[in-house]
């Protein structure tokens, strides 16, 4: 199964339902809504579109992070430093479990964990989200991790991804900067645009239109994993790029239908120990 959509919505739900079947859900990074107010975006959708959620900031990003401000109300006033990068404490379970509650409000298959250009991969942060992951309740949720900085690409650091992903994790990716280092059942794709020049951070210009050519390299990256597969798009023209996408999809899956053909109507013999054309 592909799926495909955008990390936010510029239409109605209704109309949001009747162009794509998922969408990503960026507004709860910033605050978290109330539970009826989740529920109404799912009902709205009439169960059509597969949600996921990304998670609430406090659990990724630490205080010293200017995402911070959009909290409002939300944010921590006490105890900041035991907020972020996944950190094994009770602050941060308390934010998970709040998470929790509006991803099974839209009947989310995925909570997105994204993680800030500062976190970086070493041994620490390894074993606080080894520690993190292994300490949550899911209740069905598929978690998928995204890392923004560039140590975690890096070959000799692939057993520390790896020791995360053991843990159910989705390695969340742009694919047009890298693959995730191990494909399992779900592969997610988030299109940020185009890659910058960054030193450590990995970057995105989101203002980057794809062009055909791309949504046609994107496509065929889609079509060879064997997975099911999330196509979300993140730069400023998401949802043009995103039903552009969908269109080249569709006509290319036509042509392969095309193609096609049953072997007898081209006259081969397909007997045993023979599949040359008659």
């Amino acid at each position: 199964m592909r799926y495909v959509g955008c990390c936010s919505r510029r239409v109605t739900w209704q109309e949001y339902s009747r162009l794509f079947d998922a969408i990503e859900v960026d507004s709860t990074f910033y605050r978290l809504p109330r539970v009826e107010t989740a529920r109404r975006w799912f009902e709205s959708t009439s169960g059509r579109v597969r949600f996921c959620i990304k998670a609430f900031q406090c659990i990724t990003h630490p205080a010293t992070s200017p995402t911070w401000k959009r909290a409002g109300s939300q944010m921590p006033k006490m105890n900041q430093e035991r907020y972020g990068y996944l950190k094994p404490t009770e602050e941060n379970f308390e934010c998970w479990n709040s998470t929790l509650v509006v991803c099974k409000a839209v009947n989310a298959k995925i909570c997105l964990l994204q993680l800030p250009p500062s976190f970086e991969c070493n041994d620490e942060n390894t074993r606080n989200a080894i520690a993190f992951i292994s300490s949550i309740k899911r209740d069905g949720i598929v978690i998928g991790m995204e890392f923004r900085h560039r140590s975690w690409m890096a070959e000799e650091n692939k057993n520390k991804v790896i020791s995360i992903l053991d843990r159910g994790v989705v390695h969340v990716v742009d694919p047009f900067t890298s693959m995730p280092v191990e494909l399992r059942e779900i592969a997610y794709f988030r299109m940020h645009g185009r890659l910058l020049d960054r030193g450590y951070s990995i970057s995105y210009d989101y203002s980057y239109r794809y062009s055909d050519d791309d949504l046609a390299r994107l496509i065929q990256i889609v079509n060879e994993v064997d997975a099911e597969v999330f196509i979300m798009f993140n730069n400023t023209h998401m949802h043009d790029d995103a039903l552009r996408f969908k269109s080249l999809m569709r006509d290319d899956t036509c042509r392969i239908s095309s193609t096609s053909i049953d072997p007898t109507a081209r006259g081969i013999d397909i007997g045993e120990g023979n599949s040359g054309i008659t």
